[in-house]
């Protein structure tokens, strides 16, 4: 017997199924999604530098306590215009990796530092 996969499938016209609604939408508005994402991000960046809290953790476990989440929201922005840009794919994902990463090292750090150093 032969797989699935040798077989193509054929569909008439009339069931070519499209996108969700949303799906629609934000690929008719991609650019300007984008660059609001983006300036959103831009601004929560602006306000938690001129935010920063004092350093109550010393050493590296208070560096990446304080500057993580403005770097977390530069990464969001990056992901925001590069999609909203139509940037090669790998750009965004990127970005979006690199959001999700600094995330996880802050969660990390700080677990580190709360259970075992304190």
């Amino acid at each position: 017997m032969g797989s699935f996969d040798e077989q193509p499938r054929t569909e008439p016209e009339s069931e070519v199924a499209s996108p969700p609604p949303l799906v629609a939408f934000a690929h008719r508005h991609r650019l300007l999604i984008g660059v609001v994402v983006a300036a959103v991000m831009v601004g929560v960046f602006a306000w938690a530098i001129l935010a920063l809290p004092e350093a109550t953790t010393p050493g590296l476990f208070g560096v990446i306590q304080r500057y993580s989440f403005p770097v977390m929201c530069v990464l969001i922005a990056a992901v925001g215009l590069t999609w909203g840009l139509k940037v090669k794919p790998v750009w965004t994902n990127l970005a979006a990796y690199a959001a999700i990463g600094t995330y996880l090292v802050y969660l990390i750090v700080g677990w580190v530092y709360e259970n075992f150093l304190t």
